[in-house]
């Protein structure tokens, strides 16, 4: 424990370090009596006119489909190879030959190849009765990866998962992000309808 007097010195110290390092002025609070620092970012970016309302604007991933560094035609033939055989390999249940293949993919430079490792890894895991964790690669590709076309499947996945591991909110957020996104041409209610990966 630390007495008061200390604890009220280090306060300080940190208030006038973030003061010089932020340049922003600080208010003491009436009703507790210590004194905190007021940032409103969302306000300040609004004001410099920064893009329209911030709480209405999605943040989406703008990388290249390949990273900075230099990759060859050789080797993204080599690593859609190796996807290839672990598809073959997953859809013969040769589970442990396809993980390890599709493992190697994960690491790819080549976002595309690396999301749609990572979307058979969780095919892999949902296939094996392991809902939590395919959940979860299913929920990065959702996050992570909005620029590939795999969310589709991944959401239908996620709805899959959230109905086997009976979590009903979740299976009702993740149908309404299906459905309020990719919405039916035909404008049928989807309602009750699990996507299924195609090629498994």
């Amino acid at each position: 424990m630390v007495p008061k007097a200390q604890y009220d010195e280090l306060l300080q110290k940190y208030e006038e370090i973030l003061r010089q390092t932020r340049g922003e002025q600080t208010v003491s609070s009436e009703e507790t009596g210590v004194r905190t620092e007021k940032v409103d970012l969302v306000d300040d970016l609004k004001k410099a006119g920064i893009g329209p309302a911030l709480d209405t604007t999605v943040s989406v991933e703008t990388s290249p489909a390949v990273s900075n560094q230099e990759y060859s035609k050789d080797t993204i033939f080599d690593e859609m190879k190796k996807f290839e055989k672990a598809k073959n390999m997953l859809a013969q249940k040769q589970f442990d030959g396809s993980l390890k293949l599709l493992r190697e993919i994960e690491q790819s430079k080549v976002n595309t190849l690396k999301v749609h490792a990572k979307f058979y890894i969780g095919e892999l895991l949902f296939m094996q009765g392991e809902y939590d964790l395919a959940m979860q690669l299913f929920e990065e590709i959702l996050q992570n990866y909005a620029f590939s076309g795999v969310v589709y499947k991944a959401l239908g996945r996620l709805i899959a998962c959230s109905e086997k591991l009976k979590l009903g909110q979740k299976k009702d957020k993740y149908f309404s992000i299906l459905h309020d996104f990719f919405e039916a041409e035909s404008g049928d209610d989807m309602q009750g309808t699990v996507v299924a990966p195609a090629g498994v």
